[in-house]
């Protein structure tokens, strides 16, 4: 039995690469996107999770490399010329979905007595966009609608 997560590069290795090929399958199976797998495995494996991998550089790193990958996804899959058409309408919703929840977030947790910083951490969580949508999206077409590019765009 494990004591605590692995540390050693080749079975860390071989975990996260499992995970990569198993993940998005079962999931697409159950006709969900493969992204929400690796989200899920993540977290079932993490140190939150049944603790068999650490949060280090190494899994910051990758997820980092995994959310600029999907927004590289993203870029290929928006037409400039439609992201020009609704730039306005991606700045609109850009800076109302952000300021928003950031404004009514930080007052409701400065309401409940929260320090300053503290609100405007709770609310920075509740301000945050996703691509997480993104190969449904595709899958079905849409990326080219006047919606999807401005969210896009906003995002």
């Amino acid at each position: 039995m494990l004591t605590g997560p692995i540390t050693a590069p080749v079975p860390v290795f071989l975990v996260l690469l499992a995970i990569m090929l198993i993940a998005p399958l079962v999931f697409e199976r159950l006709r969900l996107p493969g992204i929400v797998g690796l989200i899920i495995a993540g977290v079932i494996v993490g140190p939150n999770g049944i603790n068999l991998l650490e949060r280090d550089a190494t899994m910051v790193l990758l997820g980092t490399v995994g959310l600029l990958f999907l927004m590289f996804l993203a870029g290929l899959e928006t037409s400039l010329d439609d992201l020009k058409l609704n730039a306005d309408k991606a700045i609109i919703f850009g800076l109302a979905t952000f300021a928003l929840p950031m404004i009514l977030g930080t007052g409701a947790m400065l309401l409940l007595g929260y320090s300053l910083l503290a609100s405007i951490l709770v609310a920075s969580c509740l301000a945050t966009h996703t691509l997480l949508a993104l190969p449904i999206l595709t899958k079905l077409g849409l990326m080219r609608t006047q919606t999807i590019t401005a969210t896009l765009g906003g995002t």
